[in-house]
């Protein structure tokens, strides 16, 4: 979260991407962009871990092209019972790119900070 121009007028911004476990990613994501009073939806992304410190989030409309550069992670491993293990990082860094509005509006991100999620569950 942060401060962009919005409609001419900087405003509070912030921007929710995910890959869940929905199977229809088109119709059941959490991917949204937040203005000061509203929303607007976000179609479904996949992201990219180019290194072990950058990330990199697309999707296919040309509507999202993010890249994260990860300052720092937190780790947590948790092992559930012999056979179920869970690696969750939470990163913290810098944002660059941009996200497009459903009415085609583009909102640059450069220098803005962000947090991210991966949780990864090894059978």
């Amino acid at each position: 979260m942060g401060r962009n121009t919005v409609d001419g007028k900087e405003q509070y911004f912030a921007f929710n991407l995910t890959r869940n476990q929905s199977i229809n990613q088109t119709e059941y994501n959490e991917n949204l962009i937040w203005f000061e009073g509203k929303t607007t939806r976000l179609t479904p992304v996949r992201f990219e871990h180019l290194e072990y410190n950058k990330w990199h989030v697309k999707d296919v409309y040309g509507m999202v092209d993010v890249n994260f550069d990860i300052g720092d992670r937190c780790i947590i491993r948790m092992k559930f019972a012999p056979i179920l293990n869970v690696d969750y990082h939470i990163v913290f860094g810098e944002i660059s790119g941009f996200v497009c509005d459903e009415d085609g509006n583009k909102y640059i991100l450069d220098g803005m900070c962000g947090f991210g999620e991966d949780k990864t569950v090894i059978y």
